[in-house]
């Protein structure tokens, strides 16, 4: 009977081995799949902070810069040919390509959008390789090899919770491009309206200018104005018709006196 027992469980064994290695290679393979799935190379470094360069660079900004061309040319408008024919949006998409902080209002964009497709991206599976030495026996070897692999799973939810704040963060940098750009295009048209008045204002001054020039030709020329002598500088003559004339002043002001003669009042009569 035990005989019996024995030769049957053995082709049990054999299929359960079987069926171990399977599943074991299987989920080897399964653990290794992420493990060679391709990456995108990195992005290069930004160069170092250089102030000299820098202002040299800000200096050299031109409207003709090959980054201008091209962005007036992908938003369907031709260059201006003439500085007077720039107008109000090609100046905006000029500032667009050449502003330092619409710049780096887009690198930030950039990042959240890179930040909300690696949220989404599953955790990678990982693959260890370990040695160690335990002893130095003769006929033994004395290394013992590790192979480990790890994978992570998450749960309630936190891959989602993630994403969503991922896309969050790209929502915000989003609006901060838009308020970036109109904050610019603000800019120019202050600048483009205070250019205007100040030629206005200039043309002005330039017309009077020639007003004034013109009215000094035709008015004829004035002679020297003469103020009157001081009574130091009077002569005895000058202070007798200066006294003349204070006594007509004077008997112009006075009122006029009555010259109708007066009459005797009449005696009081005597008493009886």
């Amino acid at each position: 009977m035990l005989g019996l027992a024995t030769k049957s469980r053995a082709p049990w064994r054999k299929t359960a081995i079987v069926v171990g290695r399977g599943v074991s290679l299987s989920f080897t393979a399964w653990m290794l799949c992420d493990c060679s799935t391709p990456r995108t190379p990195p992005a290069s470094p930004l160069p170092p902070l250089d102030p000299a360069a820098t202002a040299v660079r800000l200096a050299e900004r031109r409207l003709d810069d090959p980054i201008v061309i091209a962005a007036l040319l992908a938003a369907g408008s031709a260059p201006p040919s003439q500085p007077s024919a720039w107008d109000l949006d090609a100046l905006t998409v000029a500032a667009w390509q050449l502003r330092g902080e619409v710049a780096s209002a887009r690198r930030a964009l950039d990042a959240a959008r890179a930040g909300e497709r690696v949220a989404a991206v599953k955790p990678e599976r990982t693959l260890n390789l370990t040695t160690e030495l335990v002893s130095a026996l003769a006929g033994l070897n004395p290394w013992t090899i590790a192979l480990a692999l790890g994978s992570t799973f998450e749960s309630h939810g936190k891959r989602k919770l993630q994403t969503e704040r991922a896309a969050a963060e790209t929502a915000v940098q989003t609006t901060d491009v838009a308020a970036a750009l109109w904050k610019v295009r603000a800019e120019v048209r202050t600048a483009l309206v205070e250019g205007e008045l100040r030629r206005r204002e200039s043309a002005l001054a330039e017309r009077e200018l020639s007003l004034r020039t013109d009215f000094s030709q035709w008015a004829p020329p004035r002679g020297p104005i003469s103020r009157p002598p001081r009574p130091s500088e009077r002569g005895p003559k000058g202070k007798q018709s200066s006294r003349e004339s204070k006594e007509k002043t004077r008997a112009v002001a006075s009122p006029p006196r009555s010259v109708c003669p007066r009459t005797p009042s009449p005696p009081f009569p005597s008493q009886p």
